[in-house]
C-alpha cells in the first residue's frame, strides 16, 4: 500500500502522550494499516499491529 493509495490516517494520542494510535484506509482497495504505539520508559518504544505484519506497518509509516 502507497500513501498515495491512502485516505488521510486517523492519528489519535492517549492522553498521557504514551500510546499512539493509526489507521488508515486503501482508496481503492480494501487494504488498511492500523497499530500502536507504545512509549516505554526511556528511549524505549513496543510496535503492536493490529492483524497485520510489524514490516507492513513499517514500511508504510517509513513512505508516508
Amino acid at each position: 500500500m502507497r500513501k498515495d493509495d491512502v485516505v488521510d490516517p486517523l492519528d489519535k494520542r492517549s492522553q498521557d502522550g504514551k500510546r499512539t494510535w493509526l489507521y488508515g484506509e486503501e482508496l481503492s482497495g480494501t487494504d488498511i494499516v492500523s497499530f500502536n504505539l507504545y512509549r516505554l520508559s526511556g528511549p524505549r518504544s513496543m510496535l503492536k499491529p493490529c492483524e497485520m505484519s510489524s514490516t507492513k506497518v513499517i514500511e508504510f509509516v517509513l513512505g508516508f
